[in-house]
């Protein structure tokens, strides 16, 4: 990483992951580091934070061009850490966690290491009749790596559904109908320093997206032990997503629901800053029992579950109640503009 000043640079690639983005510029910035934001979207939630305190745009070409750009900004800014908070800046930025990132190569990796997954397989969408000539709906397909643009991981329950999804190729696993968490935190070195475990109570899109709606929970030792065995080669915050015992996904970055590890205690972004120049950093675990939300997201879940009558209209008006203490992913009285951001752009 370029020097050890207190200048960060947080960049992610197009509009992907814009919530990482800005979870991670508040977190430095509440930590009195001064962050340069390097986006290539003209609306970008993370710009509009009041604690970026410099906004370069940039175009995404390609992943090689993108990462040797980012690289000439932050020697010129002498920042000390470069934050990459979407997939395709990650790779641009450090292709050795390329391995980790695709999902096919992730299954061997994690059971490798005593982590359960669920049964994939690759297909296209020429593929569908001869090998889903009984298919059981629903199901999920996702793409091996997630591109700028690309198909996020998309729930199917019709044949034609899995035909559109598959266009571009892809995985599909079986919808595990189970409680959904994520285990997060920071490998360093080899050591797990910092780890905080929730539970998904909703998420966005319904029953198949993530998480809108989250409170913390006591830590899944096995778990923890198995990641940080998985990560020991890398260094820096990564998220795991779980739907009852099955690894589904796994980000070696900043995540969206973020706010609830520093609401809880962990700031994950300011101690990779700590770690990289060197500083000795307690072990930590974040605090159970605080909650999360992503407004704008929960809303259209309970809407959705209200409709199609999943969700009595009591059990819509109790979640909706604001709870004292809870984490918000966008929209905050301390720093507003990000929200009204999202607000003009219509998500």
């Amino acid at each position: 990483m370029p020097g050890t000043s207190s200048n960060v640079i947080v960049t992610s690639a197009g509009r992907a992951n814009d919530r990482s983005a800005l979870a991670t510029v508040r977190a430095l910035g509440v930590a009195g580091r001064r962050v340069v934001v390097v986006t290539s979207h003209p609306a970008s939630l993370a710009a509009a934070s009041r604690f970026a305190a410099q906004v370069i745009a940039m175009k995404f070409l390609n992943e090689r061009d993108y990462g040797q750009e980012v690289r000439r900004i932050a020697a010129d800014h002498d920042a000390s850490v470069i934050f990459a908070t979407s997939d395709a800046a990650l790779r641009s930025l450090y292709p050795a966690t390329d391995e980790l990132m695709d999902k096919a190569t992730l299954g061997d990796r994690a059971r490798a290491v005593g982590l359960s997954t669920p049964e994939s397989t690759e297909l296209t969408a020429s593929d569908i009749d001869e090998t889903f000539a009984n298919a059981v709906f629903p199901m999920i397909v996702k793409p091996r790596t997630k591109t700028p643009g690309g198909r996020a991981a998309t729930r199917v329950d019709t044949r034609d559904e899995l035909r559109e999804a598959l266009v571009n190729g892809g995985l599909v696993q079986p919808l595990i109908l189970d409680t959904t968490r994520a285990l997060s935190g920071i490998v360093w070195d080899g050591v797990l320093v910092a780890s905080i475990q929730q539970r998904y109570l909703r998420t966005f899109p319904a029953r198949a997206g993530t998480a809108s709606a989250a409170i913390t929970e006591p830590v899944n030792g096995a778990w923890a032990e198995s990641l940080r065995t998985l990560l020991a080669q890398t260094n820096g915050i990564f998220q795991a997503q779980f739907v009852g015992p099955e690894l589904i996904d796994l980000n070696l970055r900043p995540y969206g629901s973020m706010p609830l590890a520093l609401t809880a205690g962990l700031n994950l972004p300011d101690l990779v800053c700590r770690l990289t120049a060197g500083e000795s950093v307690d072990t930590v675990t974040g605090k159970v029992g605080v909650r999360y939300r992503w407004i704008d997201g929960d809303i259209r879940t309970l809407i959705s579950d209200l409709r199609s009558g999943n969700r009595s209209i009591v059990d819509t008006i109790t979640a909706l109640v604001p709870r004292q203490g809870t984490a918000h992913s966008i929209t905050t009285m301390s720093d507003p503009r990000p929200g009204l951001v999202r607000l003009r752009r219509g998500g």
